[in-house]
């Protein structure tokens, strides 16, 4: 298991709407199986329980890939991309999952597709595509028009503790 610090500018933290944005440019701990490096590319893979940690914010995935501009450092860093298996956590408060992620420097948004699910304490939502809004923390749910399937959801109106008693 490798541990590599990387800081790159793609933090979460929790909020009084529990939601997810940015919070702080702090380091992230990864842990992976397995590391490539490819500097013609200038690309960064992890492959093998990849998990990454900062604050808050937790993303596990099968295989994450970090590409680069040119140099390997935060103001080269222009995208993510992630497969299988994918969650996505801020604090344990709300998360995300699905079995694709993509997050641009540019246009500041996380996209998380294929068999989607958004929960949080009081409500669960399905859905074949995420959008993540880094900036503004807003979350948008859409269906697979495709297969003609629609968002699903359970929405809770008390909360959960009180449902438990």
């Amino acid at each position: 298991m490798g541990l590599i610090f990387i800081s790159i500018n793609l933090a979460f933290a929790n909020t009084n709407n529990n939601s997810f944005i940015i919070a702080n440019e702090a380091s992230y701990e990864l842990f992976s199986d397995n590391m490539f490096l490819d500097r013609n590319s200038s690309v960064i893979g992890f492959s093998g329980n990849v998990s990454i940690n900062q604050g808050p914010f937790f993303m596990s995935a099968d295989q994450i890939e970090l590409f680069f501009v040119k140099k390997f450092n935060q103001k080269d860093f222009k995208e993510l991309k992630a497969t299988g298996h994918i969650v996505i956590e801020n604090k344990g408060i709300i998360s995300a999952t699905g079995n694709f992620a993509t997050y641009s420097v540019n246009d500041k948004k996380m996209i998380l597709t294929g068999n989607v699910t958004l929960t949080n304490q009081l409500s669960m939502i399905k859905g074949n595509k995420l959008i993540l809004d880094i900036s503004t923390g807003k979350i948008e749910i859409l269906n697979d028009e495709s297969n003609q399937e629609k968002v699903k959801g359970i929405l809770v109106e008390k909360n959960l503790e009180e449902i438990d008693n």
